[in-house]
């Protein structure tokens, strides 16, 4: 009798080794579960990150391009600034060569002029 006791005792104690080994592979297999969970969850940020690494450098790569653009413009506006400069120089000089072309016309108008009142002077006399 002692005997059936002790193998009613034995499969209880076993019944309840299964039943804890069950509980036990439950529980191993909910942290495994949220371990995996864990892991997408990581794997999203990562790719969160690469994406916001992907796009800052797309707005760098754009300033560095605006910067670039802007280099340019500046030397745009450098280049007309100079070539405004040698316009006016240009217009300097030619009303510089106006003035001249004036006055020679002025002196040679007056010489003209002197030349006639000569010859008018000498005409008269002539006709005296």
């Amino acid at each position: 009798m002692e005997r059936g006791v002790f193998k009613n005792e034995l499969k209880s104690k076993e019944h309840e080794w299964k039943s804890e080994r069950i509980t036990l592979k439950a529980e191993r297999d909910a942290f495994k579960s949220e371990r995996d969970i864990l892991k997408s969850e990581r794997e999203v940020y990562k790719s969160e990150r690469n994406i916001l690494k992907a796009e800052r450098d797309v707005f760098k790569s754009e300033r560095d391009i605006f910067k670039a653009e802007k280099d340019v413009f500046k030397s745009e506006r450098d280049i007309f600034k100079v070539e405004r400069d040698a316009f006016k120089f240009e217009r300097d000089i030619l009303k510089d060569e106006r003035d001249a072309f004036k006055t020679e016309r002025d002196s040679l108008l007056m010489e003209n002029t002197g030349l006639k009142r000569m010859l008018l002077h000498g005409q008269t006399t002539q006709n005296v």
